[in-house]
């Protein structure tokens, strides 16, 4: 079984990506279609655990918050809990629902982490972070099998189980914990992906949620900046950044960007629609002259030198 991950910077792609890839035969979503698990993402979870080490928060999640979380129930802890955090909690109690053994297979992984792991670096924890994520895969893997995929599409070998947004773009070590899978971190034009974030959490279009998603953007690549600085041999082997415009505008790119990520295979379904895909190309236009110039100054150049900075480190897709 092969295992894949999906990710971006907020409103860059990540859809386009696991719509793509789930078209062709012997790949599915974790849970079907294709939802995102939070896994990584969310405070209480495994990558929560992570994140409150690198950002130094007040309180590290504990085994039992961790545990209730990845069942899907409300751990109640510290650490408030966002709306989108909520959504993903739903949808892991529905993955634990659907999935034989599930509770078995989250007591197993975390049994991985020793118990003083809020205490230690994060070098040393990534370690037992690895073994714990793994060993949760593995579970999944081992339980999710013929009747999890399409008719005639499991195989043992090479049946594909992708994760979507975790780990976010931002953090790509994460990417080193997914037990082998590759993972891919879309970007996009800073002015499409300002107007589209702010168009679909329904924030509106003024210089101030222009000016506050610009600061989100620019933090979300100067981490994944830093995270590769730091840890690009571990990083090096799963993480490639692709880009939204070339995985809408070329099939030929589609085609690389498949082999990639799960081999050659055949296309069997069609959700995937580069047509419909392509109006969001250049969409920033609905936004004022003012609004467009403040984010071509703050984050154009930024942008297009961690695609470089990607680039020369062989970690940009093209």
């Amino acid at each position: 079984m092969r295992i894949i991950n999906c990710s971006g910077f907020g409103n860059t792609g990540c859809t386009a990506q696991t719509d793509f890839l789930s078209d062709h035969t012997g790949v599915s979503g974790i849970l079907k279609p294709y939802h995102e698990l939070g896994v990584l993402k969310c405070a209480y979870s495994f990558g929560g655990i992570l994140l409150s080490i690198i950002q130094k928060w007040k309180h590290t999640p504990t085994k039992i918050e961790l545990k209730k979380s990845l069942m899907g129930i409300d751990p109640k802890g510290r650490l408030p809990m966002s709306e989108g955090a909520r959504m993903h909690l739903e949808l892991r109690a529905l993955l634990a629902q659907r999935t034989p053994n599930y509770e078995n297979i989250v007591d197993n992984a975390i049994s991985r982490l020793p118990d003083q792991y809020a205490k230690m670096d994060l070098t040393t924890l990534i370690f037992y972070m690895r073994n714990a994520v793994g060993e949760y895969i593995f579970g999944l893997s081992k339980n999710l099998k013929t009747g999890h995929f399409a008719a005639s599409e499991y195989d043992a070998q090479t049946s594909v189980l992708g994760f979507k947004n975790d780990p976010p773009g931002a953090y790509p070590i994460f990417a080193s914990l997914l037990k082998g899978g590759l993972s891919s971190a879309i970007i996009r034009d800073p002015r499409d992906t300002t107007y589209d974030f702010n168009r679909h959490y329904g924030l509106g279009h003024s210089m101030d949620t222009v000016k506050n998603h610009c600061t989100h953007f620019n933090a979300q690549l100067n981490s994944a900046r830093q995270q590769i600085n730091q840890f690009e041999n571990h990083i090096q082997p799963f993480y490639k950044v692709i880009d939204f415009e070339n995985l809408i505008i070329s099939e030929d790119f589609r085609n690389t960007y498949r082999d990639h990520m799960v081999g050659n295979r055949e296309r069997v379904r069609h959700t995937f629609d580069p047509k419909k895909s392509k109006v969001n190309i250049g969409h920033h236009t609905n936004m004022l002259p003012e609004y467009i110039k403040y984010v071509e100054d703050t984050c154009m150049e930024n942008y297009l030198s961690f695609r470089n900075f990607c680039k020369e480190r062989d970690l940009l897709l093209e």
